[in-house]
């Protein structure tokens, strides 16, 4: 028999820890969105946009000129 929410069963548990700070702002948005702290993951879930951080190191123009110069010459002995 299914309880009053129409919902499927979860057979999955995620356990993550936070600090002082996160636990009181995630809180908080649960209190000013009127969820539950099962909502508000799924909800987050549903709305996440990971941002790739690129990272580079400067390296010198020789340095750049060998690199692409091996690269190219890679693609051209393949294409021939």
């Amino acid at each position: 028999m299914r309880g009053p929410y129409d919902t499927p069963k979860r057979s999955h548990v995620i356990k993550t820890r936070l600090d002082d700070d996160e636990y009181e702002f995630f809180l908080r948005k649960c209190q000013v969105y009127g969820m539950n702290q099962s909502e508000m993951i799924r909800s987050s879930l549903d709305k996440l946009v990971i941002n790739p951080v690129i990272k580079f190191s400067s390296v010198n123009k020789e340095s750049c000129q060998w690199i692409l110069t091996c690269v190219y010459s890679i693609i051209f002995a393949e294409v021939l």
